[in-house]
């Protein structure tokens, strides 16, 4: 979750570059655009921790807030953080007071319970990293690990107190079959020319393509847009290949650069669950027919299908180009999904959702007749998905027990639609 408010007043701004073929972040003061020591250095530790740059920008934005809180109070920062030290208890109070009160001060509307709690944990999880670089304590490496440990924790604990009390969201949301059919025959190349004649053939079915492996497969935005020409089914492989960014090889180049999509699910290999899928005819329409340009040849001017290195499937609207499409270019799309189909809730992962959604409940049914046979689906639908754990599906699995719930008279009295012994 990404905290979206208005920053314009806070301290920090962070830059994107590439560095080799890893986008990073250059964490700047806003106003001076001097460098931030401590956040330079755990941006760092970041970027060679995790292969999502995302991932590390998630983390060290809502430190923005700790950041512009220090310099409001006169509070060093640095000195704290490079000593391994720790914000007293009344500073640590005093900085959740001002998180929950800020944007009601500002009227730019309250932050929600989740946001501020997850500024918190952020603010903790640095103190903690610096604590286990820069802390020292007297006596014996075993006796430091001890206390360390016990440190951490008081870290832990002093911000976690100031957490206001959530309900955590426990089940994922869905498309009905309805918005299914609804976004599909919008999306649907012939009809979509025919309501909007600026459209182009190519376009139209591009977008369709996208939606389709979206719905069909349960894939991120960002791992259909990072998908090649290599990935895709073949006269040799029946099957979407989706690989991630660090396993491409180290001469990997995205030509988006600091803007590319970067997969942060597993590796894996999926074949069609539906046999009369349009997904194969789309990739071979799209492939031979729009993804290609003129040239000149024996003097002749023919076209040539575009397979530059690296080839991707889905490109940008001037296809001859070979430019693979933007992420803003298909969250675009997905605006024009809600404002067209008064879908209004609708963004691509969604369509994930709505796949895992049913996936899982199409498995349910074997938790209890034959648990082996439950336990072998449920890791399936887990490589599926891209996960290291079942608990990346816990979600799904809610809603699964909440929709078996809605039905709880067929289900625990055989169809019978009223409760006999309540007549009595």
């Amino acid at each position: 979750m990404k905290i979206k408010t208005n920053n314009s007043d806070l301290e920090i701004r962070f830059s994107r570059f590439m560095s080799g073929s890893k986008v990073r972040f250059l964490v700047q003061d806003r106003k001076t655009l001097k460098p931030l020591l401590s956040l330079s250095i755990y941006e760092a530790y970041l970027s060679t921790k995790s292969s999502s740059h995302n991932s590390v920008y998630d983390t060290i934005q809502p430190l923005n807030y700790l950041v512009t809180w220090s310099g409001l109070t006169k509070i060093d920062l640095d000195s704290i953080l490079l000593s391994g030290e720790m914000l007293s208890p009344s500073e640590v109070n005093s900085f959740a007071a001002w998180v929950k009160q800020r944007n009601r001060q500002r009227g730019d509307g309250a932050l929600a319970p989740e946001t501020i709690n997850r500024i918190l944990n952020r603010a903790s999880m640095l103190f903690r990293w610096f604590a286990e670089q820069y802390a020292t304590f007297d006596g014996r490496a075993s006796e430091r690990e001890v206390k360390l440990k016990m440190y951490k924790e008081a870290i832990k604990d002093r911000f976690s107190d100031k957490h206001i009390r959530t309900r955590k969201k426990k089940v994922a949301d869905d498309l009905s079959e309805e918005e299914i059919l609804t976004i599909n025959s919008f999306l649907h190349p012939e009809q979509r020319m025919k309501q909007a004649p600026m459209v182009s053939a190519a376009q139209a079915i591009r977008d369709y393509l996208f939606w389709r492996l979206v719905i069909e497969f349960g894939l991120r935005e960002g791992e259909v847009l990072s998908l090649r020409l290599e990935d895709c089914p073949h006269r040799g492989q029946n099957h979407i290949k989706v690989v991630r960014t660090d396993e491409r090889g180290k001469d990997y180049i995205d030509p988006r650069g600091i803007y590319a999509p970067s997969p942060k699910t597993l590796s894996r290999e999926l074949g069609f669950i539906f046999k009369n899928s349009p997904i194969p005819k789309l990739i071979s329409d799209y492939t031979t027919k729009y993804r290609r340009r003129r040239v000149k040849k024996h003097g002749r001017s023919v076209f040539q299908v575009v397979l530059d290195d690296p080839a991707f499937l889905i490109l940008s609207h001037k296809h001859d180009k070979g430019t693979p499409l933007s992420v803003s270019s298909i969250q675009d799309l997905a605006k024009t999904i809600r404002e067209e189909t008064n879908v209004s809730h609708f963004h691509w992962h969604l369509g994930r959702h709505a796949f895992f959604n049913r996936a899982y409940a199409s498995v349910v049914d074997f938790k209890d007749s034959d648990s082996e046979t439950y336990k072998d689906r449920l890791r399936d639908l887990v490589y599926w998905g891209g996960w290291e754990d079942e608990g990346s599906l816990q979600l799904y699995i809610n809603r699964a027990r909440r929709e078996r719930a809605k039905t709880a008279l067929s289900l625990y009295q055989e169809g019978v639609s009223s409760w006999e012994a309540l007549k009595l």
